[in-house]
């Protein structure tokens, strides 16, 4: 986690190196989420000198790498000169740090005035929890022999008695409603492709008054729309957004070419090599939206490329696949053969850039547990990518999709909820509304689709019809169990990936509004729930690179029940009304 930059980082660290030796305890100011929660943009830090020797599994540490000052957590001594670290919420081990780069261990917080005293003996319980839990989750190669490494299962009693007898962890992880109210408002208006004049004259006025531009910007980074926000603020004559804000939000815009440029590249080839061959497929989500709704692909941040293919198409799918240098360790149809049923699976291909690919065969929230996808192709649209002819889903299709998928992160993805809203905008008097009503309760997944047009009218005033929510509104008993799994009280906003998860049975919600006590929904149940919970002797071997023994089935069922034991040590989350997780 970066301080702020106040000079040359050199001289920092020596005036830090200073004033520590001294007996002082130098205060610097978070920028980063990389320590989210524990740490946020904005909080004050304490820093006391310490030996890489005197530290703990789980103290939070300040050294310097590079041109940089980082706040992470330290996990373990790799060897005399080296150890290690991370931040909370990074999915990656720092490199090994050099002794000597160590500045000293952060001994106080303070949150806007409340000090937290990291000494105290809860404390020093609870980050040897954190730290015990980052260790839970290294690779192989990075575990030390001399570290003990609880298991998952252990971590999470760890962590649920860290929450007990701490109340200021509990604290900072509770969500407190009036917080960001404004730089949230603000947020969802920078994040539109057109402003109009009332929008902008929002932004002006909100501008005027005391925003907190640390955590906005953060928001914007988080929510994956700080490059849109950027273009906005700068078109916007305003004296009052400050100038490191505007170059921060710059950078991200920057960031986001550098790293959507090379998939499009990559996409752009694959294309023109299925293009050739005369094979049709349906690009989704970022990639299909980019071009579509923002007219540039920086502003529509993305990870990777989602395709929909036909399963006959699969064979020169693959050989071009291994003629562009992309790789699976598994075969897509392969594993669906050796399961002897459709499945929800889908599989990424790599090349060397790191480019991910996901294919699919059928849109599991939409399709289960039928695997129907034939209506998908016989509506879709052509769209172009980079100039190239490729086929994108209908616009109606987009709409159940995008809103369908919402539920995976618990309502909360800003990103997905601006696609949306831009599609809604862009094809409004296109939209048939009545087929999306239709297709919806044919394909049983109105709970899903409601709630997140609901909040898209509530929140980013999609004006959407009301007959249409009317219409596709579930039944009383529906919702009821609905809000029994998720509370609608707090929605959007990204969440941190390593703090915040959805329900763990959040989908269970879904399967609900798939079926109903007929008896040909049991039937359908039944049938599909024989070959997930009772697979193939091949396909668990295939799947989990075991071999075809008997014992290969034991192992299997016992890895379910450890994954069963996990989601079931946090069914207290089901009737949480208030999220514990979420940005405070």
């Amino acid at each position: 986690m970066n301080t702020r930059d106040l000079t040359q980082q050199d001289a920092i660290a020596l005036l830090l190196k200073d004033g520590l030796s001294k007996g002082l305890h130098p205060e610097f100011q978070i920028i980063s989420s990389s320590m989210h929660p524990v740490l946020q943009p904005g909080d004050r830090i304490f820093v006391k000198e310490y030996s890489v020797n005197s530290l703990s599994c789980g103290d939070i540490v300040v050294y310097k790498i590079k041109d940089h000052i980082i706040a992470h957590r330290f996990l373990y001594i790799k060897d005399n000169s080296h150890f290690i670290t991370q931040g909370d919420n990074t999915k990656q081990i720092d490199a090994p740090i050099n002794n000597d780069a160590l500045l000293g261990k952060i001994v106080m917080i303070d949150k806007n005035g409340n000090k937290i005293d990291l000494e105290t003996k809860k404390w020093k319980t609870t980050n040897n929890i954190l730290g015990k839990i980052l260790l839970s989750k290294l690779h192989i190669k990075d575990k030390n022999s001399s570290i003990k490494i609880p298991s998952p299962i252990v971590c999470k009693f760890l962590k649920i008695y860290a929450l007990i007898i701490n109340s200021e962890y509990r604290n900072i992880l509770e969500f407190r409603k009036s917080s960001l109210l404004l730089e949230k408002e603000l947020l969802k208006i920078c994040a539109k492709k057109e402003l109009r004049n009332e929008d902008i004259k929002f932004i002006e006025e909100a501008t005027e008054k005391d925003i907190d531009w640390d955590k906005f910007a953060w928001l914007a980074e988080y929510n994956s729309v700080a490059p849109i926000v950027f273009i906005n603020l700068s078109k916007i004559k305003q004296d009052y957004t400050p100038e490191e804000i505007i170059q921060r939000l710059k950078n991200t815009y920057t960031e986001s070419f550098l790293k959507t440029a090379p998939i499009y590249d990559d996409l752009s080839k694959l294309l023109k090599e299925l293009n050739s061959l005369a094979v049709k497929i349906i690009v989704l989500k970022g990639c299909s939206l980019a071009e579509q709704l923002y007219g540039d692909f920086s502003l529509r941040p993305m990870k990777d490329i989602d395709i929909l293919v036909k399963k006959q198409d699969w064979p020169k799918i693959k050989k071009v696949l291994d003629k562009l240098g992309f790789k699976a360790e598994k075969d897509l149809l392969e594993l669906e053969n050796t399961l002897g049923s459709p499945a929800d699976w889908h599989l990424c291909y790599r090349n060397a850039r790191d480019t991910k690919i996901e294919f699919k065969f059928n849109l599991f929230i939409l399709d289960f547990p039928e695997f129907d996808s034939s209506d998908y192709w016989q509506e879709a649209i052509s769209i172009k990518i980079n100039n190239i002819e490729t086929l994108g889903l209908s616009v109606e299709d987009q709409i159940i999709y995008l809103s369908s998928r919402m539920i995976n992160v618990g309502f909360r993805n800003l990103l997905w909820f601006c696609d949306l809203r831009e599609l809604i905008n862009t094809y409004s008097k296109d939209i048939d509304w009545g087929k999306i009503i239709v297709k919806a309760k044919k394909k049983k997944i109105t709970v899903a689709l409601y709630n997140s047009l609901l909040i898209l009218n509530k929140e980013l005033s999609a004006g959407l019809p009301k007959e249409v929510l009317d219409e596709l509104k579930p039944s009383f008993v529906k919702e009821k169990i609905f809000s029994a799994f998720y509370s609608l009280k707090y929605p959007l906003f990204l969440l941190p990936e390593n703090i915040f998860n959805p329900n763990p049975i959040i989908s269970l919600c879904l399967v609900f509004g798939k079926f109903s006590l007929w008896p040909k929904d049991m039937v359908k149940l039944i049938r599909y729930a024989k070959k997930i919970f009772f697979p193939p002797l091949d396909y668990i071997a295939y799947r989990y690179n075991l071999p075809k023994k008997r014992g290969a089935i034991l192992y299997w069922y016992l890895h379910r029940l450890k994954e069963f034991m996990i989601r079931f040590l946090l069914l207290g989350r089901i009737f949480n009304k208030k999220p514990k997780y979420l940005l405070s």
